[in-house]
């Protein structure tokens, strides 16, 4: 079983605000994050609110999109050079 170092959050002031357009290239795990938010969307939306599987394949979607978020936001902030907003606790 792997263990995860225990770590806290350490930024004190928010991000920047981006104001200038942005260029991402997806690859990769990314890339793969996207495609499952568009398979759980189109799963999601192929039944209607109600029927049997609905509440699943909603939080599957719920799940995917939030997965996607935070991995165009580490790439982001990433590329931009931002420091980590993360520190180990010893």
């Amino acid at each position: 079983m792997t263990t995860t170092a225990p770590r806290k959050y350490i930024r004190v002031e928010p991000p920047a605000l981006l104001t200038e357009p942005l260029t991402v290239t997806l690859q990769g795990t990314y890339l793969e994050a996207l495609n499952e938010l568009r398979q759980a969307k189109h799963a999601m939306f192929s039944h209607a609110p109600g029927e049997p599987g609905w509440e699943t394949l909603s939080k599957a979607h719920d799940e995917a999109e939030a997965r996607l978020g935070r991995l165009l936001e580490s790439m982001v902030s990433l590329e931009l050079g931002e420091p980590s907003d993360w520190a180990f606790v010893e």
